[in-house]
């Protein structure tokens, strides 16, 4: 294959047959800074909060009204809420989901050879990556070379099965180099994948049935 960026080199099939397929934490750059920013914001938020709270209780003691604790309170909610939602949203980019049981595979990918179930593990993976919209067009360039590269390695029966339904590396290839070129390449870089995941379960386009 010639034209667009070279390939990165990844392991070959025995190891990627092997090796722990897991969905990637979806920490970007981009992700990164807003959290960070986030946690700034509440820390002074919280900050501001105690000492109105403690200046408050003072004043009920004093002799004040009321009305200042309550609000106060309502605030001290929300303000929770906030580290609550927080905590949860970096969490769940920090979890790693295991995609290499059976399960993580569609109805009718038993049908498939071992090396075509681990291909379209990795596609259901990158898809997932895909659809962040944080993602930068170079981690989205390097997501899908990474999966064109997988894609390349197959070899023998895999390999002839891919070119006869045209869903080898060579016919998704100007797929993906046009997409670049394109505006929301994450979203489809990912529907691309999700067709090539459809017409590679279609039983009727299936050589080997």
């Amino acid at each position: 294959m010639t034209g667009g960026p070279d390939l990165p080199a990844v392991a070959g099939p025995a190891a990627l047959a092997e090796e722990p397929l897991t969905a990637p934490s979806r920490i970007t750059p981009s992700y990164a800074a807003a959290a960070i920013a986030a946690v700034g914001l509440l820390v002074f938020t919280t900050g501001w909060w105690a000492l109105a709270s403690i200046a408050a209780l003072v004043g009920l003691l004093a002799g004040g009204g009321i009305v200042p604790v309550l609000a106060l309170g309502a605030a001290g909610f929300l303000i929770g809420r906030g580290w609550v939602a927080l905590v949860q949203s970096v969490h769940g980019r920090l979890r790693r989901y295991d995609l290499s049981d059976a399960e993580a595979l569609p109805d009718g990918a038993q049908r498939l050879s071992p090396p075509l179930q681990r291909l379209l593990r990795h596609t259901r993976t990158v898809q997932a990556v895909l659809r962040d919209p944080e993602l930068t067009d170079t981690a989205v360039r390097r997501e899908l070379y990474d999966w064109l590269t997988s894609l390349a390695e197959l070899d023998g029966d895999d390999a002839e099965h891919l070119a006869d339904r045209k869903l080898d590396a060579a016919s998704i290839r100007p797929q993906i180099l046009a997409m670049e070129r394109t505006r929301e390449a994450g979203p489809h870089g990912a529907d691309l994948l999700l067709r090539f995941e459809a017409r590679l379960l279609d039983h009727d386009h299936d050589p080997f049935r």
